[in-house]
């Protein structure tokens, strides 16, 4: 679990695990909820991508300072109801993770101080997995864009050429008292620039990188290659249908 505490300069030190309380999680919450632009999840979901190392802490002097949260789009497990949804093997699914942020919260205190890009640094530098096993997929506009490409060494690519992976957006939410997909957001229909996104209210969600409007959120992959050879393996399964996708999306996702 990627838990560090701070020192007076800024500099990340791994923290116990242990420190983190229920009540540091439940302030996490209200400090969410006073921000007034981000999306509010369940505490249990908030919880279980951190005891996964899906997610990265900071905390100082009792409280979570730092909150960096990733959910899973698409895993063997996703894969299995996918598969079964269209009567084949699981075998036929990639075997490849797909995850995708859902916070990348600072203290308002904390902020400016290169805290983010240092927590995501360690973060991708540690993936238990190999890089031909998982893709991380994030949208990202100013300041968080430049970071991804220069920091991050993530790769931009427009995202009309992964539509089979952008369906995935708005993806199962997991609880722990079952420890699977309980719920679903919404499956977009094949729809590119429609949703406002809940997390950047000042801007369209629109996946879009010939634009150099900072107004536009750019699309970045951290295997574009692996993303690309997924989304066409996707597309296979269903023979090019699209509209078909995002059907088996729709009911291998949701709970009925």
């Amino acid at each position: 679990m990627y838990t560090y505490t701070v020192t007076e300069d800024y500099q990340l030190i791994p923290a116990d695990p242990s420190l983190v309380t229920h009540d540091m999680w439940v302030k996490l919450a209200a400090r969410f909820k006073e921000a007034g632009n981000l999306e509010l999840f369940p505490l249990d979901f908030m919880k279980k991508p951190w005891k996964k190392g899906l997610c990265a802490l900071i905390i100082h002097e009792g409280e979570i300072i730092h909150h960096y949260g990733n959910m899973t789009n698409f895993d063997p497990e996703i894969g299995k109801r996918i598969a079964n949804t269209l009567s084949i093997s699981a075998d036929a699914l990639p075997k490849v993770s797909i995850y995708t942020p859902y916070s990348g919260w600072t203290h308002k205190n904390w902020r400016k101080k290169g805290l983010a890009t240092k927590v995501r640094q360690r973060f991708y530098k540690n993936m238990p997995l190999k890089s031909e096993e998982y893709i991380f997929l994030i949208g990202a506009f100013g300041r968080n864009a430049v970071h991804l490409n220069e920091f991050l060494k993530f790769e931009r690519l427009p995202i009309t050429e992964i539509p089979y992976l952008r369906s995935f957006r708005f993806w199962p939410i997991e609880e722990d008292k079952d420890g699977g997909v309980v719920k679903a957001y919404n499956v977009l229909k094949g729809e590119i620039v429609t949703h406002k996104s809940p997390y950047y209210p000042a801007y369209g969600d629109i996946y879009d990188d010939l634009s150099p409007d900072r107004n536009y959120i750019y699309f970045y992959a951290s295997n574009a290659r692996l993303a690309r050879q997924v989304n066409a393996h996707f597309e296979r399964l269903v023979g090019g249908d699209f509209s078909k996708w995002n059907d088996v999306l729709d009911r291998s996702l949701r709970i009925s």
